[in-house]
């Protein structure tokens, strides 16, 4: 039943100047059990670096006057919305 084994390991490192350091690891795994067939199994974990317009978009919040949506029973006067 064991023609051929194999198992791989991997780990990326990467370091993001303002993000970070990230480790990301990848496994794998082969088992024939004759010449003919090969059953595969990898794993691997990804990151996607954020883009320009990501890392320096700014957040933009605004806050609304409660009143705005309706009335609220119960609601603090001078309530506001984020």
């Amino acid at each position: 039943g064991f023609y051929r084994t194999s198992l791989s390991a991997a780990v990326r490192y990467e370091d993001y100047p303002g993000i970070g350091r990230l480790a990301t690891p990848k496994l794998g795994f082969v088992w024939s059990p004759n010449a003919d067939v090969d059953f595969k199994l990898s794993w691997g974990r990804s990151f996607k670096s954020p883009t320009l317009y990501q890392r320096l978009n700014p957040v933009t919040v605004y806050l609304f006057p409660g009143n705005l949506y309706g009335e609220r029973p119960g609601a603090p006067a001078g309530q506001t919305i984020l």
